[in-house]
């Protein structure tokens, strides 16, 4: 976290990086996993006037999505994968002892009844949806951060680079800032490095 500065007037939120994707994994595509977004940005650098401050994550996507523990839709999905792969066992058993019984003029009327209960028990096997939710919300970051700055009332012009794992610029990421910073206020921006458009800014009521 960046020191607490309670002269800065103006909160710079960063957010970079590509969003943890979702796959399903099992026999059923019952388990839900996270693998890492694909992107080089690992961290940022804002420049403005002849400073220099670097921005490093302060919340992760990835993390947050692995790390709460067992979750409620994974046991559900587990329950229907065990009664998927129950229900489809039973109906294969069903259907050849039906179908034995049903070959035997004693026995028949019998085996009608397992060999229509094993097929009943296929289909509600087949019937169960046990993959898991693998939608993901691409445009999301990986990371999340925030710079504080002091800054007097005008115009500013800053800069805000996105860095690799090796600390270099990923040019294509880089953002030039324009920010018109009101008085006696907090004036809060937004800028990521998947954005093209000017940073999105909010002028929040005067600090008491």
């Amino acid at each position: 976290m960046p020191p607490f500065d309670d002269r800065a007037n103006v909160i710079l939120f960063v957010d970079f990086g590509a969003a943890p994707q979702k796959y399903a994994a099992g026999e059923f595509g019952e388990q839900l996993k996270f693998r890492h977004g694909r992107s080089p940005v690992k961290s940022a650098r804002l420049k403005f006037a002849t400073q220099t401050l670097s921005i490093a994550p302060t919340d992760d996507l990835y993390f947050q999505a692995t790390s709460r523990g067992g979750r409620v839709m994974d046991h559900v999905l587990a329950n229907k994968a065990v009664f998927k792969q129950t229900t489809g066992a039973l109906g294969d058993a069903a259907i050849i002892s039906g179908a034995v019984l049903a070959s035997n003029r004693d026995t028949q009327d019998a085996g009608l009844v397992v060999l229509g209960a094993g097929i009943l028990s296929k289909i509600f096997s087949a019937a169960t949806r046990t993959e898991a939710d693998t939608r993901t919300w691409h445009n999301l970051p990986q990371y999340l951060s925030f710079a504080i700055l002091e800054l007097p009332p005008g115009k500013h012009s800053l800069t805000v680079e996105f860095l690799d794992g090796n600390g270099e610029a990923v040019a294509r990421h880089t953002k030039v800032l324009e920010l018109d910073v009101v008085a006696d206020r907090d004036n809060v921006f937004y800028v990521s490095d998947q954005s093209t458009a000017a940073p999105t800014s909010t002028v929040t009521d005067t600090k008491s």
